[in-house]
């Protein structure tokens, strides 16, 4: 799941949009977004490989569930703000992600 984070928190570095200070609290909550949808594949019973394809090609259902990942997290103010800075940047993110990023998330999830 690190791999996963870090290219979220660097998409948001390169973004010339940002307006909230990158810290640790932020990404801790990306890290803790990233660990809600790994979840929630997981009850979906997607293995890695498939969870894969749904993080680098995701479909309109995926994208719901990161949204609400995102919305739980942030909470409703924060959210109408900064949204759709993590949005982009966890969805940059996966477009690069590899069946070895997703099993390193799936495997830090359960030891969780």
């Amino acid at each position: 799941m690190l791999n996963i984070v870090q290219k979220a928190v660097d998409n948001l570095r390169k973004s010339s949009t940002v307006k909230f200070e990158l810290n640790d609290e932020t990404i801790d909550k990306i890290a803790e977004i990233v660990k809600q949808v790994v979840k929630a594949f997981q009850e979906c019973k997607k293995t890695p490989e498939v969870a894969t394809v749904s993080v680098v090609n995701p479909n309109r259902n995926d994208k719901a569930v990161l949204k609400k990942a995102i919305r739980k997290e942030l909470g409703f103010f924060q959210n109408w703000r900064d949204g759709g800075e993590y949005y982009d940047a966890i969805l940059k993110a996966g477009y690069t992600a590899s069946v070895n990023d997703v099993q390193e998330a799936y495997q830090e999830v359960k030891k969780s």
